[in-house]
């Protein structure tokens, strides 16, 4: 359609060919108009459906990840910690943590029975000091 000699957005006159390639099938066809993307109706609906699938599959990653960092960081941040919390810092089991306690290679304090904590700058120490070869 012309507006007194101007093309609107969008529109192509009649003898203008456009060919493009379909985001969908991948198949050669001629455009209608300077935006379409696809060859047919049914193209762009697959088109439209599988871009919005793959925009929530990395919205889901994404927050997949920051669900996954977000212990870490609030470990990171406390200055006393849990045995369960040491293990997930240090990344290794709960056993090891309680056998480096009684190695004395962690210093620990039991608050009771079944309370054991461990100093954050006891953990930071340990990356600190020279390396220790037993023979």
């Amino acid at each position: 359609m012309f507006l007194r000699g101007y093309l609107l957005p969008g529109e192509l006159k009649n003898d203008m060919k456009i060919l493009r390639i379909c985001k969908h099938c991948g198949k050669d066809f001629i455009a209608q108009r300077a935006a379409t993307q696809s060859c047919s109706d049914h193209c762009a609906k697959m088109y439209y459906k599988t871009k919005k699938r793959n925009e929530k599959i990395e919205l889901s990653d994404k927050e997949t990840h920051s669900i996954k960092l977000k212990p870490i960081e609030e470990i990171q941040a406390k200055e006393f910690l849990s045995v369960g919390d040491t293990a997930k810092l240090l990344n290794c089991s709960l056993r090891t943590i309680y056998r480096l306690i009684n190695n004395g290679t962690i210093n620990a304090v039991n608050l009771s029975e079944r309370k054991t904590t461990i100093r954050r700058a006891d953990i930071d120490a340990l990356f600190t000091q020279p390396i220790k070869i037993h023979l």
